[in-house]
């Protein structure tokens, strides 16, 4: 959550720092193409990052990497206003770029640490709870950067944030840990519960580095390759929405800079607060007997092609009402949440042993696009003004989501592939049976005892938030820095044409997409915390020098600044798949991996709030990357001192809670530690036809995502005639009815495999596809809705953000099924080919809209999400799986005697696998 609230505060704060009328801060004369390319710098440096960070993870573990990442983040996030006023908008740019760099570890960390702490029949709500961060991330960046910017000035955003994101790394530092045992306080009984259902008894660490990543498998596996499409459309529509959002609210719908920060958090919101009765209808469909395959890709039907639909809607709909506007893009986002439980966490599914670095390759690789999307949206919208180009931005999202979608649906699976496994040595059937009873008779004690995996949980979604603040608020921050009209006269503005601010809005993808499978190997090799932790730190860092960067040397740098903090980005969704893996016992895995992921939208929804205000304030946009870098650094600090790779390396975790964790991983076949020694199965991952649906998902989930996140901002101004201060706060709604969305159906996800014994595969493609086609169709209507009924708009955008938090329970914690042994890995992979779709988002749309002001650009953009949402969860649904994948053991080999059919949650009912 504080990752992305550092991460896209910058859209709201770039609003107010180019805003040229506003006499209480300094502002900067950038043009549009220097402000897109600052929004999308940061992601510049997570796109190059994320490879290496999915590396260092794999390595080293997801704890201490998170740390320093999210630690570096933060306190360039403080550096960023002082770089904006003394150097201009290079020094912003290479800021920026660094902080992508810091947050590179986010995915492959979090990846990690999810698939160390979250058990199968928790995963969908845990893993969207944890994966759902960023969403209230973009609604508290949103909301607050305006109310920031527009008291405090700009610069107070960037502090803010900055500090925040310092605490929560030092906490997470001290109180985090890599997995259950490594835990310093973690109960025996709640470790082995983990552990056992993961499979993870034995903690040879020695062991552990030997593994080497199963290129070839995983190159020749379908299931990954679904993955890579999945990601790369997801990411590039929700990049596109989260850099161009605040833009299209201010420029469409009429909102300023305080209202398009509010207001253009309202869909990450929603996605936030739909993430959990998603992630929950998940693990709860798993428990009873639902296919994991089946219910990755409902969750990721919803996630993707329920936003693809509503952006549909609001293409068709042509309206300049800002409430029926927001509503749709509300409710687009909304549903989009379904992917976190659905492709986005499938890498740890198909291959857990190698999911840091998978994660981080598939990060890569949608990063690739993301970045693309605001630069795309720059060329498409040349007049900001006109809401025909900005529909033309929509359109392209709903093919991104629906074709994603469909591929995953097509491909994916959720089976633990072969080439996850490298050792030939197999349980025994006796082994096997006395571990599944060893989770029975403990399950129903711990799973609802509050324990050290809990405060590590909290610690992921937190570095979730503020690493997707950061990516996000760039699209508030944008406006307020090119709004010429800003009443702040003190604070410089810039002035960037479309191109411009697209390019920065795309940027920080840019690094995400280059370093996100370097992060994928790093965090199979390294320690993952401390891989997180130094991105984090790095973008902070970042963060901070971007406004220095913008006032002394202008556009250039500002953009080169974004491509350095997205490359600090590219790590953390790998870093974040890994942690879960070694921290999520099986029966929590999704109600624990849903609320970490469901970070991302906290994020956007912090950064849609908080962006606004701050830019609104008398210190200006600057303050958004001053809050939001010192919120960065602050949670890199605690991160580092209370975050922990595993419970076994973990100081205060208690005997019986690492034991738990420890044996509920073993119950899975993972055994703690190993999934460094494994060699990545490149092969198998290649012919996975899950893989491959999982990554067509996340291609359309991304892409229409990243269209809302990115455009909401912006379509609420000047379509919906919001002004900045307003439509930050309402942009957060989306977001935070997303994130609170998340937790319901992340436990009804558990609850329906634990009590009435769904398939896993089932409860994942039902929340996928609440998260999915529940935003696409909202999207849709949207479309149809005249722009002037303010309060339909921001209904239906909150619909389809909160609705998306079905995807938080679906694909996004797919992996963690599929392959638990490579899900950090593999996720790095996907997420970088679905964020490469997701970067070209804001690109796609800055070329359709042209006219932010033309409803009927909007709405083609709106249709391009609906596109993206449906085929792509369409794809999910048909090919996803659930199912440990046999390239999942050390052996390449499937030994169906020693499988486990069930898994028992506290109700003692089966969780087919």
């Amino acid at each position: 959550m504080i990752a992305f609230i550092i991460r896209t505060c910058m859209s709201v704060a770039i609003i107010a720092m180019t805003d040229t009328k506003s006499s209480d801060s300094v502002t900067f004369d950038w043009n549009s193409n220097q402000t897109s390319l600052i929004l999308s710098s940061l992601l510049w440096g997570c796109v190059i990052s994320q490879i290496p960070m999915g590396y260092l993870v794999r390595k080293g573990g997801s704890h201490k990497l998170f740390f320093y990442g999210m630690f570096t983040c933060s306190v360039l996030s403080m550096l960023t206003p002082l770089l904006a006023e003394q150097l201009g908008w290079i020094a912003v740019l290479c800021c920026r770029i660094v902080m992508g760099l810091c947050q590179g570890c986010l995915t492959p960390c979090l990846k990690g640490l999810l698939s160390n702490w979250i058990p199968l029949s928790e995963r969908a709500q845990l893993g969207s709870f944890v994966l759902n961060g960023p969403q209230m991330g973009n609604v508290l960046s949103m909301s607050l950067s305006g109310l920031l910017a527009a008291h405090l000035g700009w610069q107070s955003i960037f502090y803010t944030f900055g500090v925040i994101g310092v605490i929560w790394s030092l906490l997470f530092y001290f109180y985090g840990a890599e997995s259950p045992s490594k835990h310093p306080s973690i109960c025996a009984i709640e470790k082995t519960y983990i552990m056992s259902s993961m499979d993870r008894l034995d903690d040879d660490e020695a062991e552990k580095k030997d593994y080497k990543f199963p290129w070839k498998a995983v190159l020749t596996s379908l299931p990954v390759w679904s993955l890579v499409l999945v990601n790369v459309t997801h990411i590039w529509s929700y990049y596109m929405l989260l850099t161009e959002m605040p833009t299209y609210m201010k420029k469409i719908l009429h909102f300023d800079i305080e209202q398009s920060g509010v207001i253009a958090s309202l869909p990450y919101l929603a996605k936030w607060l739909f993430a959990f009765p998603i992630s929950w209808l998940s693990d709860f469909s798993l428990r009873k007997g639902a296919r994991v395959t089946e219910v990755r890709k409902i969750c990721n039907t919803i996630g993707m092609w329920g936003p693809s639909f509503m952006l549909l809607i609001l293409c068709l709909l042509k309206t300049k009402d800002q409430v029926i506007a927001v509503v749709i893009l509300v409710l687009a986002v909304g549903s989009n949440s379904a992917l976190m439980c659905g492709s986005e966490i499938n890498e740890m599914d198909i291959c857990p042993n190698h999911a840091a670095m998978l994660a981080s390759i598939l990060n890569t690789c949608g990063k690739i696009f993301g970045l693309l999307a605001p630069i795309a949206c720059g060329f498409i919208v040349p007049d900001q003004n006109n809401a025909d180009q900005w529909y033309t931005v929509f359109y392209i999202s709903v093919a991104m989501y629906f074709f994603g979608n469909l591929a995953f649906i097509i491909f994916g699976t959720a089976e633990l592939q072969s080439w996850n496994e490298q050792s030939s040595s197999k349980l025994s059937y006796k082994e096997r049976m006395a571990r599944i009873s060893i989770v029975s008779k403990i399950s129903n004690i711990h799973e609802k005892k509050f324990g050290t995996r809990h405060g590590q949980i909290l610690l992921m979604f937190f570095g979730e938030t503020i690493a997707y603040a950061m990516r996000s608020i760039m699209s508030v921050a944008v406006v307020a820095m090119t709004d010429t009209d800003s009443s702040n006269t003190e604070i410089p503005t810039f002035d960037w044409d479309t191109k411009k601010t697209s390019l920065i809005l795309s940027s920080i993808l840019w690094g995400s997409v280059v370093a996100q499978v370097p992060f994928g190997f790093l965090i199979m090799r390294y320690n993952t915390q401390k891989i997180v932790c130094s991105c984090l730190f790095f973008c902070s860092l970042t963060y901070l020098i971007t406004p220095i960067l913008a006032l002394n040397l202008g556009y250039d740098a500002v953009l080169c600044c974004t491509i350095a903090t997205g490359l600090g980005l590219a790590c953390i969704d790998p870093g974040t798949q890994t942690l879960l893996s070694n921290w999520t016992p099986a029966s929590e895995k999704a109600a624990l991996s849903s609320f970490v992921l469901s970070g991302v939208v906290s994020g956007t929804v912090m950064s849609m709030l908080l962006g606004g205000l701050l830019a609104s304030s008398k210190f200006g946009w600057p303050s958004i990357f001053y809050v939001f870098g010192m919120i960065g650094f602050a949670w890199s600090v605690l991160f580092y001192f209370f975050g922990a790779n595993s419970p076994s390396e973990h100081p205060r975790i208690s005997l019986e809670e690492a034991q738990y964790i420890e044996n509920s991983l073993l119950a899975l076949e993972k055994p703690a530690g190993v999934r460094e020694q494994l060699r990545f199965p490149w092969r198998d991952i290649l012919k996975s036809m899950p893989v491959w649906s999982l990554l067509v998902c996340l291609c359309g989930h991304l892409w229409s995502y990243y269209v809302i996140t990115t455009q909401l901002p912006t379509f609420m101004k000047n379509v919906l005639n919001f002004d900045i201060q307003k439509s930050g706060g309402i942009s957060a709604l989306p977001y935070l009815g997303k994130w609170i969305m998340g937790f319901p159906i992340g436990w009804l996800s558990d609850l329906a495999m634990r009590r009435y014994g769904a398939r896993v595969e089932v409860v994942r493609k039902v929340a996928n596809t609440i998260g999915m086609w529940g935003p696409g169709a909202v999207l849709l209507c949207l479309c149809f809705v005249d722009v002037r009924n303010e309060v339909a708009v921001i209904s239906c955008l909150v619909v389809a953000v909160s609705l998306n938090a079905g995807v938080l329970s679906g694909c996004l914690i797919t992996l963690l099924d599929l392959c638990p042994n490579y899900c950090g890995t593999l996720y790095s992979i996907l997420n970088t080919i679905a964020k490469g779709f997701g970067l070209l988002a804001p690109i796609v749309c800055g070329a359709i809209v042209t006219d932010q002001k033309n409803v009927q650009q909007w709405n083609i953009v709106f249709y391009i999400s609906v596109g993206a949402y449906f085929f792509t969860n369409l794809l999910f649904i048909i090919f996803a799986k659930a199912e440990k994948q046999p390239w999942n053991e050390p052996n390449h080999q499937t030994n169906q005697s020693c499988r486990i059919s069930t898994i028992s949650g506290p109700c003692d009912k089966p969780v087919n696998l």
